[in-house]
């Protein structure tokens, strides 16, 4: 994966580097055949004796992260990217200069290196002092240019919220605005730098198409004026994805209409939002736990699964209370049920 990792040796560009390589499956075509033209990085050669009797001098080198590190028919860009990356001085590279360069590397290389390249930003201490304008500008492109990949591009956003990179805010924002398979994402980050959404924009993205959007305005509808809508979403939008969101906020305010809502929603027809509603409620620990034993007495077979499984994340309590069921529950498809939630035999009495 790493291709971006710092170089071992130089080399000029006239010099023959020997590079061993090991192709374990008999039949394969080689990897690299005659005339290819292969990016690679690559390593100093494993330590065992079969290597060092293939190459006794030691002169070679092998293809980095076990000869898959290597990039078939770079474009210039990438080359031209990873190649002022290299320039930077080592101790640089964990600095400004190095910041600036991966940048660079995010706005113009091939796919692959691009995400290399974003995976070496988050390693970066203090990433959001070291993004200057320049830094800052290419990345904000990268976000902003279709023409990269969408997984690149939802990449650097979890980047930015995670990393608090203020920097990055307008294209953010800009990103937001525009209807698109980033549009989520885009008001998730612009969410977490701003620490949280005015209810204004709450209510604005409540009516939004997208679900995505939608499922980021529930969340921050929890505990607002708002708060309503998202109960309704919970219980009928049409997309599972918000209905979970939607009750995974409102559960964890502890209002009673929202828990009313999850016990409820431990029968909602998509097994992901069942599961949302039965971690929320357990979260609750003890004080839903009277309830949910209730519940899961007055069920039996697959119609138990929710009370029983939301039990199993309400802590020592809840823990308890499945105990006490996987023995005593009347029904024995349930009570096999219960033990299998506690990592028990379901079929042991």
């Amino acid at each position: 994966r790493d291709l971006l990792a710092p170089a071992t040796g130089a080399a000029t560009a006239a010099e023959s580097l020997a590079i061993g390589w090991e192709e374990l499956a008999e039949g394969r075509p080689p990897r690299f055949a005659a005339g290819d033209r292969v990016l690679v990085a690559l390593e100093p050669l494993p330590g065992q004796s079969l290597w060092r009797k293939r190459f006794p001098k030691r002169d070679g080198f092998a293809v980095a992260e076990r000869g898959t590190a290597f990039l078939r028919d770079p474009d210039a860009a990438t080359l031209d990217t990873l190649a002022r990356l290299l320039r930077v001085a080592p101790a640089e590279r964990e600095e400004s200069p190095g910041v600036e360069a991966l940048a660079e590397i995010v706005r113009s290389a091939s796919a692959p290196v691009a995400e290399g390249a974003v995976a070496r930003l988050e390693s970066v201490a203090g990433l959001g002092g070291k993004l200057r304008e320049p830094a800052a500008l290419a990345l904000g492109a990268a976000l902003g240019s279709e023409a990269r990949p969408d997984s690149l591009r939802r990449a650097l956003l979890r980047l930015a919220a995670a990393r608090r990179l203020d920097g990055l805010r307008a294209p953010i924002a800009d990103l937001a605005a525009r209807p698109g398979p980033l549009a989520g994402d885009a008001w998730a980050a612009l969410a977490t730098l701003d620490g949280g959404l005015p209810v204004d924009t709450v209510k604005r993205l409540l009516d939004n198409g997208d679900p995505a959007v939608r499922a980021v305005a529930v969340r921050h509808a929890a505990g607002t004026s708002e708060q309503p809508r998202a109960l309704v979403a919970a219980r009928s939008d049409p997309s599972p994805a918000v209905r979970a969101a939607a009750l995974e906020a409102s559960i964890a305010t502890g209002a009673p209409e929202a828990l009313e809502v999850g016990f409820a929603a431990l029968d909602d027809p998509d097994p992901n939002v069942r599961l949302a509603a039965g971690e929320a409620l357990g979260a609750r620990g003890a004080e839903v736990v009277p309830r949910l034993r209730e519940v899961a007495l007055a069920r039996s077979g697959s119609r138990a699964a929710g009370p029983l499984g939301a039990l199993a994340f309400a802590g020592p309590e809840g823990q308890a209370a499945l105990l006490e069921l996987s023995h005593t529950h009347p029904n024995a498809e349930t009570r096999g049920l219960a033990r299998l939630l506690l990592g028990l035999d379901p079929k042991q009495r």
